[in-house]
């Protein structure tokens, strides 16, 4: 209605633009992946070819990094920076053109040296990391391409291991890697500044999906509060004419 006031004055309607959209609940649900997952995926991965060695190092560093899918397809060689104890990935956030250094672990720092050392010999810094062999020349990785590999190493994963669950997909990867922190008792603020969050109450639903944290939290605060509290076992001990007896119930 308001596009057609724009174009029909006689469609100009106060009433109806007085009309509220209806709010839809949001859902705090995040889909993520278990540890035990995350690594039954990996271990699908064959790594003695060139397409292996590729899937299973974008799969590490996606998750290392929590990176976006298309912040991981935009990575160039020159965006990693490999020092032992301060490697990091400086990632361009699509959402703003902002960049970050994001830190990488030093296994997967590894694991990124050597294939670049194996893959990328006649590379120039500004080459993409992550690439399809297209007759002579080096081709940007698709989104689509990316997620059908992920569809099929998850598949496989799941013969293994229960915990893969269906339709496994790259954004996934973030989500596991943003909660496996947070449950480590990285702080929300600190997680929003890896995952690139303009918005802190972006990196909200992590606490509220999570709640393996909240258990914990209620486990702990409850403890001292618990001990003054006599259990049914004792309840069933007591003296029933003492009871009565303090409670003037009985001489």
């Amino acid at each position: 209605m308001k596009y057609a006031s724009t174009q029909c004055i006689s469609a100009n309607s106060p009433e109806i633009m007085l009309v509220e959209k209806i709010r839809e609940p949001k859902t705090m649900v995040v889909r993520h992946l278990e540890m035990e997952a995350v690594r039954a995926i990996l271990n699908a991965v064959e790594t003695d070819s060139f397409e292996g060695a590729r899937d299973h190092l974008f799969i590490r560093l996606m998750f290392d990094t929590a990176a976006r899918l298309s912040e991981m397809l935009d990575l160039r060689i020159q965006d990693l920076v490999l020092t032992r104890g301060h490697s990091y990935a400086i990632i361009e956030n699509g959402k703003g053109g902002k960049k970050r250094k994001v830190p990488i672990t030093d296994r997967v720092a590894e694991e990124v040296s050597a294939y670049v050392n194996a893959y990328h010999r006649n590379s120039t810094p500004s080459d993409f990391l992550f690439y399809r062999k297209s007759k002579d020349r080096h081709v940007q990785l698709s989104k689509m391409l990316v997620g059908r590999h992920l569809k099929r190493y998850a598949e496989t994963a799941r013969i293994a291991c229960s915990a893969v669950p269906k339709n496994v997909t790259c954004h996934m990867l973030r989500h596991s890697r943003a909660m496996q922190l947070y449950r480590k008792g990285m702080s929300l603020a600190m997680i929003g500044q890896l995952l690139g969050h303009a918005n802190p109450e972006t990196t909200l639903i992590y606490a509220y999906a999570d709640t393996e944290v909240k258990r914990n939290a209620i486990s702990k605060a409850s403890e001292g509060i618990m001990k003054g509290f006599p259990s049914h076992a004792k309840h069933e001990a007591y003296d029933e004419n003492a009871i009565l007896i303090s409670m003037g119930l009985k001489d």
